[in-house]
């Protein structure tokens, strides 16, 4: 199983870039892992965000294509505890699954269309982050889930 990351735009913040490194350093102990960067739609003051956000969000789809589900990270999506976030990465390893993707959206979202065509949308907490604080968070949270799949320490 591959976990594909799917990010939109790259991520400019040199602590992030850092903690990003560091847990998919981490990560591949445990699984293979692949960033794939969506290019972002250039925001203007007269940008229409609306035709921004269907852009990108088809850019992801198109990337996903069927070849995995598609878990999308929004603030609106459901919110799991990190015990019940490592069984549902155990449960699409189990169902044999050759790549699971995890998408973070631009600033300014995803579309509900999207929404609508990922198998599962998610949030990591009612708080709101940046997105390029959520891919490191999320980072943090892939390798969480596999320490207690493993029944390492480092979840405690």
């Amino acid at each position: 199983m591959k976990i594909i990351l799917l990010f939109v735009g790259k991520t400019k913040e040199k602590f992030i870039l850092n903690g990003i490194d560091y847990y998919l350093g981490k990560l591949k102990h445990y699984v293979k892992t692949e960033t794939r960067i969506i290019k972002p739609e250039p925001i203007k003051e007269s940008s229409n965000s609306a035709l921004i956000i269907s852009q990108e969000s088809e850019k992801i789809f198109k990337t996903v294509k069927n070849d995995g589900p598609l878990i999308l990270l929004d603030r609106e999506g459901k919110q799991f505890s990190s015990e019940e976030f490592s069984k549902l990465v155990h449960k699409y390893q189990k169902e044999g699954n050759r790549n699971i993707f995890f998408a973070i959206g631009g600033p300014l979202g995803v579309s509900e269309q999207l929404k609508k065509q990922a198998h599962l949308v998610i949030s990591l907490s009612r708080l709101t982050f940046t997105h390029e604080m959520a891919r490191l968070i999320l980072l943090e949270q892939l390798y969480r889930a596999f320490t207690i799949l493993r029944g390492e320490k480092y979840h405690k």
